[in-house]
């Protein structure tokens, strides 16, 4: 959609309707070719994630036989012939499609060439052009409406201590004044007993500071591990006043672990994205710039890794450490950096040959000027409509791991173990439902925010809708 939108107000378009071609020639004859590099360029990546993620999840979900099953088993048993067997089958699959996407961009624009370009002299300057997308990006309203209401929830988020946890913000006691959030403060301060931190959520200690003072609670008076011991059914719990979401099956309350699942999953995706696609965006502007061997040895390389499953990679090294939040996020960055390497490679592949590109060159301007202010601004509307999908991707790659129990340690507020939790539970729909919804509001919204982005960033884009 967004290449057509791309191409289809382009002169050489406008000079074939004025000829009197018929729709259909101009669309499928012209415009159609033109359009698919980016899908040519974001195929191999999209293939391979899709064909070991998605086989995994629905043959263990439904029990089908298949490499992905057959792989996990093996995992499970510590069986490493079938686990090399199968990394081996999923990488050379990968390795095929890649080599496939390549000659395909050839045939697709003849403009194309992968031969060597001279490096010269380089030098940074950035032209600044905030306020034409800023303006393009308040023009396009869905997307930010959907920025203010997701800055709304994720700032709400943030300091989810705040929001939901079991102990209150602030305690008046024999007229001074504690904050047990962000500090520890034992029993006997309270005239207790024990010499530990005071439990807020005892009876005993709670009489024993009403006495004297008061306490202000957040609200929702649960942490995210925080066991309700009242509950007047078994766990799982349906909603009531006490839990307007409800409880899990160890009577912690749902909407606390939203909450702290929502925030853990934001961070993830958006440090993860940051960082994925700088290195991306520069390696894929590098190769497809100079060409040559560079290009050559650079992207045979990213053939061969990239064709490793992600997700099966992640359960082994999850199989032998311990994973946490940086090492989750360390692996995966290992290989979702090369999300963005083909997309932009195509397009400066494609862009290095055009005229302006060609007259720069000729003028005695330095590589780094022209590919950062020239060639780098077309590329990055490509760029940015694959961006919505890599930080999905990681948001559900996460909520993946949680849900097959290789994800974050066990306690952590996860959407991914949410979601496993309703599978096992199908008594308490409302687990399910609560993990479904927010992921859906989460990913939407960012989906909508990137349309914008897009729209900002298209130097041909005037007026955004």
């Amino acid at each position: 959609k967004n290449s057509f939108l791309e191409e289809i107000n382009k002169q050489y378009v406008v000079t074939a309707r004025a000829k009197g071609l018929n729709e259909r020639r101009v669309l499928y004859g012209h415009v159609f070719r033109n359009a698919m590099l980016i899908v040519v360029a974001g195929f191999p990546a999209a293939f391979i994630g899709i064909l070991f993620t998605g086989a995994l999840l629905i043959e263990i979900i439904f029990s089908l036989d298949g490499l992905g099953l057959l792989g996990f088993e093996a995992l499970i048993k510590r069986d490493y012939p079938i686990i090399f067997g199968t990394l081996f089958v999923f990488t050379l699959l990968g390795l095929v499609v890649n080599l496939i996407g390549d000659m395909m961009y050839v045939v697709i624009d003849p403009r194309i060439d992968f031969e060597r370009r001279e490096v010269s002299a380089m030098a940074f300057n950035l032209s600044p052009m905030a306020r034409r997308r800023l303006r393009n990006f308040k023009a396009n309203r869905r997307g930010y409406i959907s920025l203010w209401i997701f800055l709304v929830l994720f700032v709400l988020s943030v300091p989810a201590e705040f929001i939901a946890n079991d102990k209150p913000l602030i305690v008046k006691f024999d007229g001074e004044y504690y904050f047990p959030v962000v500090s520890s403060h034992a029993e006997t301060e309270f005239g207790g007993e024990f010499e530990t931190e005071a439990d807020y959520r005892d009876p005993f200690v709670q009489e024993l500071i009403e006495e004297k003072g008061w306490m202000l609670w957040p609200a929702v008076p649960y942490d995210h591990q925080t066991i309700n011991y009242d509950l007047p059914t078994p766990a799982p719990s349906p909603p009531s006043s006490a839990n307007p979401l409800g409880t899990d099956d160890q009577g912690r309350d749902v909407l606390a672990r939203v909450i702290y699942g929502f925030r853990i999953s934001v961070l993830f995706g958006l440090i993860l994205t940051l960082a994925s696609s700088v290195v991306g965006i520069a390696a894929g502007a590098v190769q497809g710039y100079f060409g040559g061997l560079l290009d050559l040895f650079f992207q045979r390389f990213i053939e061969i890794w990239s064709g490793l499953p992600t997700l099966f990679i992640l359960i082994i090294v999850a199989s032998i450490i311990v994973p946490s939040f940086w090492s989750l996020l360390a692996v995966l960055f290992i290989f979702s950096w090369m999300s963005l390497v083909g997309v932009v490679r195509a397009e400066f592949l494609r862009v290095r040959n055009f005229e302006y590109i060609r007259a720069a060159r000729a003028l005695g301007v330095n590589d780094r000027t022209i590919m950062w202010r020239h060639a780098l601004p077309n590329a990055m509307v490509s760029a940015l409509t694959f961006l919505p999908f890599i930080l999905t991707g990681s948001i559900t790659t996460l909520t993946a791991l949680d849900f097959l129990g290789y994800g974050l340690p066990p306690g952590s507020a996860s959407l991914g173990e949410l979601l496993q939790q309703g599978k096992a539970n199908l008594h308490a729909p409302w687990l399910g439902f609560s993990g479904f919804i927010v992921i859906a509001i989460m990913l939407s919204l960012l989906i909508f925010v990137f349309e914008a982005v897009r729209d900002a960033f298209d130097p041909r884009k005037l007026v955004a809708w």
